[in-house]
């Protein structure tokens, strides 16, 4: 069972990444989770700043690896890069409908390279984000458990 974190969270933050960590662990707890093996990083661009955050697709189970200025340092694979608010929209559809919908599912976003890109080493490790997108959206649902997402 999972318990909702009834709080605001700054989006991005490594508390937002912990806590979305958290709730996805607790509710794909019965391996519901698609089996992935990737770490993959989230590039968050703003108006004054980029933010990076590395998640690791760890078999059944994700974790959080950190805030890093370089995905290399954190031997990241692959990794998604958009505007802070192409991640907003697609959090703020997420928490009204408890899962992406339509134009704003990581497929979606990212199929076209626009407005989300996949950047990685090689054609290997982007066609590793795109083969776990199922396992990658489930992820970004467990959104769904936070509260309020602010900027």
């Amino acid at each position: 069972m999972v318990t909702e974190i009834k709080t605001q969270f700054k989006f991005p933050s490594e508390e937002f990444f912990r806590a979305l960590v958290k709730v996805t662990n607790e509710a794909l707890s019965d391996k519901s989770l698609g089996f992935a093996v990737l770490k993959m990083g989230f590039e968050v661009i703003g108006l004054d700043f980029v933010k990076r955050y590395v998640i690791n697709f760890d078999g059944y189970e994700v974790n959080y690896e950190g805030e890093t200025d370089d995905f290399d340092i954190l031997q990241t694979e692959a990794y998604v890069t958009g505007q802070l608010s192409v991640y907003l929209d697609m959090f703020k559809n997420i928490q009204e409908n408890s899962k992406a919908t339509g134009p704003n599912t990581f497929n979606a976003l990212t199929m076209a390279g626009f407005p989300l890109n996949i950047q990685g080493k090689d054609q290997v490790a982007t066609d590793k984000v795109f083969r776990f997108a199922e396992t990658i959206q489930q992820f970004l649902d467990s959104a769904a458990f936070l509260g309020e997402i602010i900027s």
